[in-house]
């Protein structure tokens, strides 16, 4: 009798695995679409003119306030390093003058990260943002290419410039989104950069390794619309009105209330962040960095602490 031959391969095991593969393929696919519209988003530069002498470059990482002069250009925040270089090309386009001054709103490297591509510049910023350039960003440590590209000129209080046809006046008004953040203020046109104590459109970014205080944002953010700014340029997001800035100073004085509040009655995390409505303020996470759970996150660990260390 014949050997009974071996049962024919129904060849199905390869097509799971082909169909396994595509699959893969079509995943990696969309990730890397993903994460370069991301890039592309958070990257991409937008020049806007406000008049003859002002324009605004949105995105790129912080929005950035370019002021001529006859003598020079004023820059308020660098971006990231590599949307820097359209940065430099736009002031040399934009003013045909070397830039003068850059301001530092505080110490983050997408508003901080542009600041080599400006030698002979006057730099200025707050006591603390220098500090946290040196000890945080390996770019601005002895020896790397920021070195001589920080804050020389420091503001602790306030600091006033007649600048080309504006006066400009620079102010720390208190702790934030760290503890280093400068507003800057051109009274002849009322717009107001506020660095990141104000991201138009999104939930607010704390950085508290930083001195970064959900308990003092609402108080400076205070003191900046009190300043009666008519257009406020915001660290991220696009130009805003005055309700803008009130409507995000809402959202923050609401929020920390509501931690506080939940963590003095005994309150879980989540059961302070289930019991938490944002919505009506309409905000987006931005890039990762924050979201309506971070922040109450972050501010339940505040609040923990702020309440710890109280006298009893």
């Amino acid at each position: 009798m014949s050997p009974t031959p071996p049962p024919a391969a129904t060849g199905r095991p390869r097509s799971r695995l082909l169909r396994a593969l595509k699959i893969g393929g079509i995943v990696l696919l969309l990730l890397a679409l993903g994460a370069g519209f991301l890039a592309w988003r958070m990257l991409r530069v937008e020049t806007v003119r406000i008049d003859e002498h002002l324009h605004v470059l949105l995105g790129g990482g912080g929005n950035t306030l370019l002021l001529d002069s006859p003598e020079g250009a004023l820059v308020v925040d660098t971006k990231f390093s590599f949307p820097a270089s359209h940065l430099q090309k736009e002031a040399q386009r934009l003013t045909g003058k070397p830039v003068k001054m850059v301001i530092d709103t505080h110490y983050h490297f997408d508003h901080t990260g542009g600041n080599p591509l400006f030698p002979g510049a006057e730099f200025v910023g707050a006591p603390r943002t220098r500090e946290h350039l040196i000890a945080k960003e390996a770019l601005f440590r002895p020896g790397a290419a920021g070195e001589k590209m920080l804050p020389t000129t420091l503001v602790s209080d306030g600091k006033q410039w007649n600048f080309g046809d504006d006066y400009v006046d620079v102010r720390y008004l208190g702790v934030g989104h760290t503890d280093g953040d400068l507003v800057v203020f051109l009274h002849k046109r009322s717009i107001l950069h506020t660095g990141d104590l104000f991201v138009n459109g999104f939930y607010p970014v704390m950085d508290p390794e930083a001195g970064g205080s959900y308990r003092a944002l609402g108080p400076t953010l205070d003191k900046v619309i009190a300043i009666g700014a008519q257009q406020i340029i915001p660290g991220h997001g696009p130009i805003a009105a005055p309700e803008d800035l009130k409507r995000f100073r809402e959202y923050v004085g609401l929020l920390w209330d509501h931690v506080l509040s939940g963590v003095r009655s005994g309150k879980s995390r989540d059961e302070v962040a289930a019991g938490f409505d944002a919505a009506r303020f309409h905000l987006e996470p931005i890039y990762g960095f924050s979201s309506v759970r971070k922040n109450l996150d972050a501010a339940f660990d505040e609040a923990t602490a702020w309440l710890a260390a109280q006298p009893k």
